[in-house]
């Protein structure tokens, strides 16, 4: 039920394996009648893809049935509920012969007519998509629905309504708010189901393993549910919070959330409802905006209100004079971090600061384009360390040329810190720029 496209060559390497076992001839007379070469055992011991697939999807061994394993121990099965010609021997098997009751499990799984109880008593996730790709396609559209709400982090989600979110992202970090337009109701969706061609019904049974979510009237529009999307959606719904996770199937969801709702469709509404989500602590806030009501009659208290409300909200003029007169810089976007006000506070205490340009220097072995800034050549530095007694005697230039090479890619990974550009502005703070750092071993 997990699905795996099998190609003709693979289909042909497998049949192969399971008539001849990857055996020489003399092998195969040798061998014939052995456990381990029986046909039953060798379509979970092959090698590649497809094997993986075979194993990954059901091994009959991995489940236990209370009462078929012990009338398998004893061989209490009776004889015609094996198929016609498959004979089994008589002898019952010991507790502790864990390679025939293996055996003879995985027989009675392929061979026996009540095999296919082991899966009766299956709870995994395999069975458990089994069951939901039997279900109606009404009964799909409201669990899709119901699993992708809470997808977005809706605590009590909706099984009638899919709400259609979008979010933007900044320097590549998840996505830490949510903002909606509008939703689409579940009749708006419908499922599709791949089919075989005519000419193939009538010579192949086939067991899908995948549906579609499509947008009713705009098929071009659709999901592909598979196993591994309905393990995401399952997660999702158990709490996971799977928004914050960088994977394709997230990708895919974001996707078809975003396309499901288009111009048009908001264009048909008189109102728009307009929803925050904050992902992190679930808080929602929904403003709805009738755009058919223009000018609405108000009374002069009501005007006057709604003019002192309109000065009070001109924020740009208002941030300006509170940051000139009472914070000293504008701290209006997101250079200025909690960092930088501690460190300005601290060289207010302690009336100085340590420089790190010298840092710099030592750092900035050559910028992008493999130039070397005048001062920071390896001959400069190296002979400025040995004047200050800041290198012991016996280390050559080519250890102290690694050194700086190291530093100037451990720099460079903190975000804020512009190794190459240092040179050149009056940024003296750095991650490394501690006194002793600077002075105590660089001693520039």
């Amino acid at each position: 039920m997990k699905g795996y496209h099998a190609t003709v060559r693979e289909l042909q390497s497998l049949i192969a394996y399971l008539i001849f076992g990857n055996r020489s001839c003399k092998e195969i007379g040798r061998t014939t009648g052995s456990n381990q070469y029986n046909l039953v055992n060798l379509v979970f011991s092959g090698k590649g893809a497809l094997f993986d697939a075979i194993r990954s999807a059901i091994d009959p061994v991995t489940i236990s049935h209370p009462i078929w394993d012990e009338r398998i121990l004893l061989n209490d099965i009776p004889n015609d509920s094996w198929v016609d010609g498959y004979e089994i021997p008589a002898e019952a098997i010991a507790y502790d012969n864990d390679e025939l009751f293996r055996l003879r499990k995985r027989q009675f799984y392929f061979f026996n007519k009540n095999g296919e109880e082991l899966l009766t008593i299956m709870d995994d996730d395999a069975t458990r998509f089994q069951t939901f790709l039997g279900q109606d396609n009404g009964k799909i559209v409201k669990e899709l629905v119901r699993r992708l709400n809470a997808f977005f982090g809706a605590v009590k989600a909706s099984n009638s309504e899919l709400q259609i979110w979008t979010g933007h992202r900044y320097d590549n970090e998840p996505r830490k708010v949510l903002i909606s337009t509008g939703s689409i109701k579940k009749s708006g969706l419908k499922i599709g189901r791949p089919t075989l061609l005519k000419s193939m019904k009538s010579g192949i049974d086939m067991t899908a393993s995948y549906i579609r979510l499509e947008k009713r009237m705009l098929q071009t529009f659709s999901s592909k549910i598979d196993f591994d999307m309905y393990m995401l959606l399952s997660e999702a719904e158990r709490g996971v919070p799977v928004l914050f996770m960088e994977s394709n199937l997230v990708k895919k969801v974001w996707r078809f959330v975003e396309q499901l709702q288009s111009l048009g469709d908001l264009d048909e509404d008189d109102t728009i409802t307009i929803s925050l989500l904050d992902i992190q602590n679930k808080k929602k806030i929904s403003v709805t905006i009738d755009r058919e009501e223009k000018d609405i009659p108000l009374s002069k208290a009501r005007k006057q209100r709604r003019y002192n409300m309109a000065e009070q909200i001109k924020l740009h003029s208002f941030r300006k004079e509170v940051d000139s007169t009472y914070v000293g810089f504008t701290p209006n976007g997101g250079s200025i971090k909690p960092v930088h006000v501690a460190n300005g506070v601290q060289r207010c205490i302690f009336g100085g600061f340590n420089t790190a340009m010298q840092i710099k220097r030592l750092a900035l072995v050559s910028d992008a384009k493999g130039n070397v800034p005048t001062g920071s050549e390896l001959e400069t530095i190296y002979a400025e360390l040995a004047k200050n007694e800041a290198i012991e005697d016996g280390i050559a230039e080519g250890s102290v040329e690694s050194m700086r090479n190291v530093m100037q890619r451990l720099l460079s990974a903190d975000k804020g810190v512009y190794v190459v550009k240092g040179l050149k502005d009056d940024m003296i703070s750095f991650t490394a720029g501690s006194k002793y750092f600077s002075y105590k071993i660089l001693n520039l």
